[in-house]
């Protein structure tokens, strides 16, 4: 079990996930439209939602305060997932289309609990940048 005086992720690992991911995710963007007959646009689009996830997480992850508070952004957004499905279920019509209230809601919830990971991500990463969190030192 790691101590909490050990960094949960060293940042050649956040580089790494971040070098490995992006390129990976447009392999199967690009086969996906192929192979699946998926339009350009939303390939592309999961993609960019994938390269987002693939990147912010692992540079969120460099400190414990700012791994945290990702993971509660997205148990947050799931949280609230499960209830919009719920309330959902219960409240419509059988074989009915999800709300737009449902689709509007996760979009929202999700955008801002994903951006917590973001804001975080981008903080360690600057902070990497000006050499406040390196490798030797961790």
């Amino acid at each position: 079990m790691q101590s909490q005086n050990e960094p949960p992720l060293r940042p050649h690992w956040a580089v790494i996930f971040t070098i490995v991911s992006c390129p990976i995710g447009l392999v199967l963007a690009i086969t996906a439209h192929y192979l699946l007959y998926i339009p350009w646009p939303k390939s592309l689009g999961w993609w960019a939602v994938m390269a987002y996830l693939g990147t912010a997480f692992p540079w969120s992850s460099l400190e414990w305060p700012t791994k945290n508070a990702a993971i509660r952004g997205h148990n947050a957004f799931v949280i609230i997932a499960i209830c919009v499905f719920v309330i959902a279920t219960i409240t419509g019509e059988s074989y009915s289309e999800f709300p737009k209230w449902g689709t509007y809601t996760l979009i929202i919830t999700a955008a801002i609990g994903y951006s917590v990971m973001g804001v975080c991500g981008a903080r360690n990463f600057m902070k990497w940048l000006r050499g406040e969190i390196n490798d030797d030192d961790q």
